[in-house]
């Protein structure tokens, strides 16, 4: 694996959705995280791509999702855009452009807030924090 820390990410939120911890994410896992941790009761999102035909989303199989995806991708100016449009903190845009946050950075905000990359950014204000965390697990996982 060329990003280590990348696919941690994508560990941890795997855990974060995985309830019941037997290693694999069902689709009332999924369903539960978007309506109770990303407070998302819009049902847009009937069954997320990840899940295709399976009903046991492994860590390997919603890493495999991740890579394929289009905000895997992105470009700084896309982030930016992203932060600026959806989550509403355009004042870290120049900050996300200095240290050059694209897309593959975005499971490492929505892992945790304690991550380093918030002390780079100098992201202080935890609501802030828990904000881009939200915003990006949503992405990341949701699309």
């Amino acid at each position: 694996q060329n990003d280590k820390l990348g696919f941690e990410a994508i560990s941890i939120l795997h855990s974060y959705i995985d309830a019941n911890k037997d290693g694999g994410v069902e689709q009332s896992e999924s369903q539960e995280f978007l309506q109770e941790d990303l407070q998302r009761a819009d049902q847009s999102v009937s069954q997320p791509g990840y899940h295709s035909n399976d009903n046991h989303v492994t860590v390997h199989d919603l890493w495999d999702y991740w890579v394929q995806s289009e905000v895997y991708n992105w470009t700084v100016d896309e982030v930016v855009d992203w932060l600026d449009v959806h989550v509403d903190l355009h004042q870290y845009s120049q900050l996300f452009k200095l240290h050059d946050v694209n897309g593959k950075l975005l499971p490492r905000l929505a892992s945790t807030i304690h991550n380093p990359l918030y002390t780079m950014l100098g992201i202080r204000n935890i609501i802030h924090k828990q904000k881009i965390a939200l915003k990006a697990a949503d992405i990341v996982l949701f699309g």
